[in-house]
């Protein structure tokens, strides 16, 4: 009786470790509205006082500024292949539609380097760029650039997908089913014990283990429970991830923070802890 119980025990939890591994995962997904779009830096000074960004694209000869006009938040892409594309209306050779950076300079160490860029297409058609990376990109937008005054721009959304598909799904099951596995092994082997109430180390420690498990279980899904340092924390993580890249050990100035620039929270918020994420990232 004792062997059928841990042989369903054992099947009930490789279903679930086949289940949980075959679960897809999202994957990178962008979508915004021409509403949504952001002033470009360049171009606040000549359409703030004037006329908003999307009046003077759509109106031909508003203004005779060329150049960055409108822009989306910044996002950071993991290495992969991913998509974005612009629905607008516009005139030939009004506009280019470009992914760029702050992050990373030009060879003339210029800032703002454009990752990828193509020319706005006539009408109302869909504008394309596809991007291959092998590495994080950080800080990463999508821009439209006004290149012809006598051209109009209706931008309407901008939508983007690809990526890698990252999930705990796989890591978690099998932890589960170890833990599971040795939980009831445990029990047949001590349940004489147990029942005379004998606790032992053993069993302490199994009631840790299983506190730990109730404990965690609300983070243990394909979401973060949102706090207002969840960011700061992650972006340490990040930090020992992209320090270790650069060379460092031990990480001291963490390169994600501040735009790039890096910040030594590391004097304050000791890292020990943090090589082991950042390892799970390398």
């Amino acid at each position: 009786m004792r062997n059928r119980i841990f042989a369903v025990a054992l099947g009930a939890l490789l279903a679930a470790v086949v289940y949980m591994s075959a679960r897809p995962a999202d994957s990178f997904k962008f979508n915004t509205s021409a509403d949504a779009l952001y002033l470009a830096p360049e171009a606040q000074d000549e359409f703030e006082s004037k006329a908003a960004a999307s009046e003077a694209l759509r109106t031909p000869g508003t203004t005779d500024y060329t150049g960055p006009v409108l822009e989306t938040y910044t996002f950071d892409l993991q290495p992969g292949s991913y998509t974005f594309t612009l629905y607008a209306s516009a005139d030939a050779g009004s506009g280019v539609f470009e992914l760029y950076s702050p992050r990373y300079a030009n060879d003339d160490n210029t800032p703002n380097r454009v990752l990828v860029s193509a020319p706005i297409e006539q009408g109302y058609e869909a504008t394309a760029l596809t991007l291959k990376t092998a590495e994080v990109v950080r800080g990463a937008r999508l821009r439209i650039v006004r290149t012809d005054v006598k051209g109009s721009i209706e931008p309407y959304s901008i939508s983007g997908d690809g990526g890698a598909a990252y999930s705990d799904a796989l890591t978690l099951a099998v932890l589960t089913a170890l833990f599971t596995i040795w939980a009831v092994s445990y029990y047949h082997r001590r349940r004489e014990e147990l029942r005379r109430g004998e606790f032992g180390a053993s069993a302490a420690a199994l009631c840790c283990i299983l506190t730990a498990v109730i404990s965690t279980a609300p983070i243990a899904r394909y979401a973060l429970v949102n706090g207002h340092d969840l960011v700061f924390h992650l972006t340490r993580i990040e930090g020992v991830y992209e320090g270790l890249l650069s060379g460092q050990f031990p990480v001291r100035l963490n390169p994600t923070f501040l735009n790039g620039y890096g910040y030594a929270d590391a004097i304050m918020y000791p890292t020990l802890f943090l090589y082991f994420p950042a390892a799970l990232r390398l």
